[in-house]
């Protein structure tokens, strides 16, 4: 078997520009001196920062299977239980005034003025809305002389 010039010569000249195009790439990857990502640390001095909020640690159950336990911080615990009395205080709030017939209080704040008419605007959609869906026309008459409050309670926030 007989190999033509011309056939050698264009795999010499592909083979060099193959070399040509590693070395290229290698200049450019030193010039580029890319700097390896940082990774996060860490601190054994501090295993639980100020900011955790619990700690996850793996353990074994009794049959072998690794497990995922959470314990969380105290500074976690004490702001869920805030937040779950906050949630139980406001769903009281909003339950009271709905049992008691009337219209829920309001307190007057000069610097909260704009927020309490739109909370106002709020509780008026809502009974808007309760009135809408309420079976029994007594409910609904309860429910109108409330918004007929709020309406008032609006009409004499927008007028100051």
């Amino acid at each position: 078997m007989r190999i033509d010039s011309s056939t050698q010569s264009k795999e010499l000249y592909v083979i060099r520009k193959q070399q040509e195009q590693i070395q290229e790439t290698a200049k450019t990857a030193e010039q580029a001196q890319v700097q390896p990502l940082k990774a996060d640390e860490y601190d054994k001095a501090n295993p639980v920062g100020e900011e955790a909020e619990g700690v996850y640690s793996l353990s074994h159950d009794e049959s072998g299977n690794l497990t995922v336990n959470y314990k969380p911080t105290a500074k976690s615990e004490a702001k869920s239980e805030s937040q779950k009395n906050q949630q139980t205080e406001q769903k009281e709030q909003k339950e009271q005034p709905a049992q008691s017939g009337g219209a829920a209080p309001v307190t007057s704040s000069s610097d909260d003025d704009d927020d309490e008419l739109e909370e106002l605007k709020e509780q008026r959609d809502a009974l808007r809305q309760q009135i809408n869906r309420a079976a029994d026309e007594e409910t609904k008459q309860a429910l109108r002389v409330q918004l007929q409050s709020i309406e008032l309670q609006i009409a004499m926030k927008s007028a100051e």
